[in-house]
C-alpha cells in the first residue's frame, strides 16, 4: 500500500509560471521539473520542492481503520460508542446529500416561479455553492498551518529561490462551518470542482459577464428561500441560508459595479495580508483564481 500525506488540491495564489524566475528554483535546489502550466500541476511541484529543501522532515497524522477495526465497530457490543459516533457524523455529513433531490426540485420551482432561463453551467455551480454552505463539499481557503502541507518551508522558497512578488499565498481545500463566526470560503470559475454539471453555454460571454448572472441568479435564490411565504421555510436549507451570504468578485473592474473588485478582498478576509511568518507583502489581487471567484461566508 502506498499513501501520500497532505492534499493534492493545492496551488499558490499568485502566479508562478514566470520562466525566469523558475530557473532560479532549477538551480538553487537542483529541481528538474520544468515551469508550471496551470494550477492543477502545482501539487507536483511542492512535493519535489518539499523533499529536496526540507532538513527536518514535515509530518502530518491520518487515521487508518483496518479491517480488524470495521469488524469490532459493526459487531462488537464494547465498540458501541464508536459506532454510535460514526453514525453521528455520517447523518451530519450526508444531511444535504440526503435531501439532495428535494433541494434540486424546489430550486427547479424556483426558476418557474421567477421565470429564469439561466446558463445551465451557472445554476449547477450555484447549487455547488448549497453544497459547500452546507459543508458537504469543499471550497478553498488560503492555508494557515501545517496540516495539508509543509507551508512554511514552501512559502521560504518561494520567497528566497523563486523571488515572488507577491504574499505567497497557498490555496487549499477546505470545509465551510456555517456555524462559525467570520468563516469564509472560495469557489471560482477558473478552479472548477463541480462532482457533476452540465456543459458550458457556447454564448461568448466573458467571465466577468458569468459573474453578473451568478450574481442575479444568487439573489433570487436567497429571496425566494427566505421569503415568508417559501415552500422552504423551516427547511434545514432555509435555515442555513439564514447564516450565510455569498459575494462574488472579480480581478477587473466592473463597470456596473454589481462584481465586487479583488483589491479589496483584504479588507474582507485579512489571511490574504500575510505569510505563515507574519510578513506582509503585496496581495496578488489579478491572480488567475481570482478572473471570476464567489465567497461563501457566514454573516457578520
Amino acid at each position: 500500500m502506498t499513501l501520500v500525506a497532505g492534499s493534492r488540491s493545492v496551488f499558490m495564489l499568485p502566479n508562478v509560471s514566470c520562466i525566469q524566475n523558475h530557473a532560479y528554483l532549477q538551480r538553487d535546489l537542483n529541481l528538474s521539473l520544468p515551469v508550471l502550466k496551470n494550477l492543477y500541476e502545482h501539487w507536483n511541484i511542492f512535493k519535489a520542492l518539499a523533499g529536496i529543501a526540507s532538513k527536518e522532515e514535515w509530518r502530518c497524522t491520518m487515521l487508518y481503520m483496518s479491517e480488524e477495526w470495521m469488524k469490532k465497530i459493526e459487531n462488537d457490543p464494547a465498540w458501541k460508542d464508536v459506532k454510535i459516533y460514526l453514525y453521528e457524523q455520517a447523518l451530519v455529513s450526508s444531511a444535504y446529500r440526503r435531501n439532495e433531490v428535494a433541494y434540486n426540485t424546489a430550486f427547479s420551482l424556483i426558476q418557474r416561479k421567477r421565470n429564469l432561463k439561466p446558463n445551465p453551467y451557472l445554476i449547477d455551480t450555484l447549487y455547488y455553492f448549497f453544497s459547500i454552505a452546507f459543508g458537504t463539499s469543499l471550497g478553498y481557503a488560503p492555508a494557515e498551518n501545517e496540516s495539508l502541507l509543509p507551508l512554511k518551508i514552501l512559502q521560504k522558497i518561494y520567497k528566497e529561490s523563486y523571488k515572488i512578488r507577491y504574499t505567497p499565498t497557498i490555496m487549499q481545500p477546505e470545509i465551510f462551518d456555517y456555524n462559525k463566526a467570520k468563516n469564509f470560503v472560495y469557489y471560482s470559475l477558473q478552479y472548477p470542482s463541480l462532482y457533476v454539471f452540465s456543459p458550458r453555454s457556447r454564448r461568448t460571454n466573458s467571465t466577468l459577464v458569468d459573474m453578473r448572472e451568478l450574481e442575479y441568479l444568487s439573489r433570487i435564490f436567497f429571496e425566494e428561500i427566505l421569503s415568508e411565504g417559501s415552500f422552504l421555510k423551516g427547511t434545514a436549507i432555509s435555515k442555513v441560508t439564514k447564516k450565510i451570504i455569498f459575494r462574488h468578485f472579480h480581478s477587473s473592474r466592473d463597470a456596473y459595479k454589481i462584481i465586487s473588485p479583488s483589491s479589496s478582498l483584504p479588507d474582507i478576509d485579512s489571511r490574504f495580508s500575510q505569510d505563515a511568518f507574519g510578513d506582509k507583502g503585496d496581495f496578488s489581487y489579478d491572480a488567475k483564481f481570482f478572473r471570476g471567484y464567489s465567497q461563501i461566508a457566514t454573516k457578520a
